[in-house]
């Protein structure tokens, strides 16, 4: 559900798995690009800024804490750790 350009996912849009994960937010080519939240089946929410489908600035709230997301780098993300 969303908008659609070239039969790709641009703009905004709700993408949901047959496995529970959800994501709402903005699309770019068929990956989740700009502001968004992802919700994994485990009860994990990531929330903030994707770029290419990784998320590059935000948070997540998981079983383990909250921990806030600073830069990503290809798949390997640096976390600045919990709030303080």
């Amino acid at each position: 559900m969303g908008e659609w350009k070239n039969d790709k996912r641009s703009g905004f849009g709700i993408s949901e798995r047959s496995n529970g994960m959800k994501y709402e937010g903005e699309w770019l080519n068929n990956r989740r690009h700009g502001y968004g939240c992802t919700m994994f089946p485990d009860g994990t929410k990531e929330e903030g800024k994707y770029k290419n489908n990784i998320l590059v600035r935000g948070i997540r709230n998981s079983v383990g804490g909250l921990f806030h997301f600073g830069a990503c780098f290809s798949s390997t993300c640096v976390i600045i750790g919990p709030p303080h």
